[in-house]
């Protein structure tokens, strides 16, 4: 056995920390080990690499990254001086996009789009609760720098702890420890909403088109901005309950998640009998599977899934064969096709939206004459920042598409 052989099979058995710490110890530098996480990021998101694929690709690249270092050919030396890894192998993105398409042009299939599949019911559930519970916290973590007087009779038990007293509303106020009694289950309508969002989103999308998908989510939207705006208006003309209600419904919210996700098993994944009832297909059935793949992955526009679908068509009636036997599975051959710069750009327009919606709220505080909360200008701050960010991301796709 080699020692490329053998280093080779002891860096397939590290786990992921084991492999990035690897990277730095070639060369004591942490920016390489900086790198192998970035590149291990761009190929399972970016690229929707599976996870074992990855780790792969890493293992093969580390050894022959200790080749180079070693100067055996004159490319590199020990001590690090010919530069970081992004000029040595290139920048993790364009190394992780040239790994995938190396994949796709040898017919290895190693990439999984499970992630983004419709959500089922159970996910639903898992990740309204979830999300819930951490929102419910966040709110009355915030929600105890409001509270003015700390030293007010029974402040502590009712900010902290749940109270069983209650105030009417000209008497219960936020800086004296009260909420109105929808403040608990306030953060779980707006999780659920976005969880619902979501999954219309994926589901319309792999369904029928991306304009629908829009439209869908779009309606559930404005039903959730209803819906929680009506409940906190119900409640504003209700009595106030005590604060520390907050953190018990968080826990709620957070076990009655767990037990959801342990008594609601994951359906099986794709196992051996899966992939033969694909290949038993007939070619309308294996099209509309395809065509489906294809949009759940919301990296192309519905022009391309069309184009694609249509060439493998005629394709296969040419040659005189089902579609199956002329290209495997529709799992199979939908992974061979390279992702385009749509996704970033869809991100880049809806980012936009947000910046629009916060940009609004400022001008309305104005235009009421009332002066606009930390919190609007901070929220736009933040959107700013995240459309900069999609933007930036939609141009470095763009640019790899290009080849540039």
């Amino acid at each position: 056995m080699t020692d490329n052989t053998r280093n080779g099979n002891a860096a397939s058995a590290m786990d992921n920390e084991q492999l990035f710490d690897a990277y730095r110890r070639v060369r004591g530098r942490k920016d390489d080990r900086r790198w192998a996480m970035d590149a291990a990021y761009a190929l399972l998101f970016d690229q929707h690499a599976s996870a074992a694929r990855v780790h792969e690709a890493l293992a093969v690249q580390l050894e022959t990254f200790r080749n180079i270092v070693k100067d055996g050919d004159g490319s590199g030396d020990a001590n690090g001086t010919i530069g970081t890894l992004a000029v040595l192998l290139g920048a993790p993105e364009q190394w992780a996009a040239q790994r995938a398409d190396l994949w796709r042009e040898e017919g290895i299939d190693a990439f999984d789009y499970d992630d983004t599949a419709p959500l089922s019911l159970r996910d639903v559930l898992v990740y309204a609760f979830g999300f819930g519970a951490l929102a419910t916290a966040l709110f009355w973590f915030f929600m105890l720098f409001r509270v003015q007087d700390w030293g007010a009779a029974h402040m502590v038990w009712r900010a902290l702890l749940p109270s069983p007293m209650t105030m009417g509303r000209d008497g219960g106020t936020l800086s004296m420890g009260w909420v109105a009694w929808s403040g608990p289950a306030l953060p779980l309508v707006i999780a659920l909403g976005v969880t619902l969002i979501n999954a219309v989103y994926r589901c319309v999308l792999s369904a029928k088109s991306f304009a629908l998908a829009v439209i869908a989510a779009g309606a559930v939207f404005i039903v959730s901005v209803a819906a929680g705006s009506a409940l906190a208006m119900a409640a504003d003309a209700g009595p106030r309950m005590g604060m520390g209600w907050m953190p018990v419904a968080a826990i709620a919210y957070g076990l009655i998640a767990y037990a959801v996700s342990r008594l609601w098993k994951v359906p099986a994944g794709r196992g051996a009998e899966t992939v033969a009832d694909d290949l038993l297909l007939g070619d309308d059935e294996w099209l509309a599977e395809l065509t489906g793949l294809l949009r759940e992955r919301n990296d192309m526009t519905d022009r391309d899934v069309a184009r694609i679908r249509d060439e493998a068509r005629a394709h296969a009636s040419q040659s005189n064969a089902s579609l199956v036997e002329e290209f495997g599975s529709p799992r199979e051959y939908a992974h061979r096709f390279t992702p385009t710069p749509v996704s970033a750009g869809r991100e880049t327009v809806y980012w936009a939206f947000a910046v629009i919606f916060a940009v609004i709220g400022i001008v309305w505080h104005a235009v009421a004459g009332e002066t606009a909360s930390w919190w609007s200008v901070a929220q736009l701050a933040m959107f700013l920042i995240a459309f900069g960010l999609a933007l930036h991301a939609w141009h470095r796709r763009k640019s790899e598409a290009k080849g540039e």
